[in-house]
C-alpha cells in the first residue's frame, strides 16, 4: 500500500491538503477496510463518475476519468512505458513488488496536474 497527498479546495481556493492510501490490490483494501467499506466506497466513486459524466455530457467537456483514461492510453504507448512494465514483470518474477507503471503513470499525472494549475494561475492573474 502507497500512501499520496492531494490539495483540497473550496469555492476554487486550496483549503489544504489531505494524506490518503492507495492499495496495490482489491485484497488488500478489503483486508484492511472490509468487504461492506470497500463495497460502499466503490458505490460511491460509482456514483460520482456517473455524476461526473452526466455533468460533461450537459457542458460538452471531458470528465476528468476521461481525461485521465486518455493520459494513460497515451502513456500505454511510449517506449517508456513499456520499459517500465517489462521492469515490473522481472520485479514480479523476481518476487519484489511491481512499481514502475504506477509510478510512470503518477509522474504523467503530476505534470498534467500542474500544468492545469500553472494555466488556472495565469488565467486569475489575467483577471486581476
Amino acid at each position: 500500500m502507497d500512501h499520496a497527498v492531494t490539495e483540497v479546495r473550496s469555492g476554487g481556493k486550496v483549503v489544504g491538503s489531505v494524506e490518503y492510501r492507495i492499495f496495490s490490490t482489491v485484497d488488500e483494501a478489503q483486508e484492511l477496510l472490509g468487504e461492506a467499506e470497500c463495497l460502499s466506497l466503490i458505490n460511491a466513486g460509482e456514483k460520482t463518475n456517473a455524476r461526473n459524466r452526466k455533468r460533461s455530457e450537459a457542458i460538452g467537456k471531458p470528465t476528468k476519468e476521461t481525461k485521465t483514461l486518455d493520459l494513460i492510453q497515451e502513456i500505454a504507448l511510449t517506449e517508456e512505458f513499456r520499459v517500465a512494465q517489462a521492469e515490473d514483470e522481472a520485479a514480479k518474477a523476481s518476487g519484489n513488488s511491481a512499481t514502475k507503471v504506477i509510478e510512470l503513470v503518477r509522474a504523467r499525472l503530476e505534470e498534467m496536474r500542474a500544468k492545469k494549475e500553472a494555466e488556472a494561475n495565469e488565467a486569475n492573474e489575467a483577471e486581476a
